[in-house]
């Protein structure tokens, strides 16, 4: 498989894919939130949540919980 290109470097608006079917999706149906890493910089959970914002999406970008002190009872 060859990557495409042009003039510029690749050509990201080529598919290098021949195989499969593309689908049209409402990924607001598909995707309830995302959930950054727990020890992600809070720069990149802001750079996620601008690409939401960016692209209309309503869902919310959190950040894991995992790393957190547990609760004990």
């Amino acid at each position: 498989m060859e990557i495409p290109t042009n003039e510029h470097g690749i050509d990201w608006a080529r598919d290098i894919c021949d195989i499969g079917k593309y689908y049209k999706v409402d990924l607001s149906l598909l995707i309830q939130k995302v959930v950054v890493a727990p020890f992600a910089p809070d720069w990149f959970l802001e750079l996620v949540k601008s690409v939401t914002v960016r692209y209309n999406f309503e869902f919310p970008v959190v950040k894991s919980t995992l790393a957190a002190n547990p609760t004990w009872r």
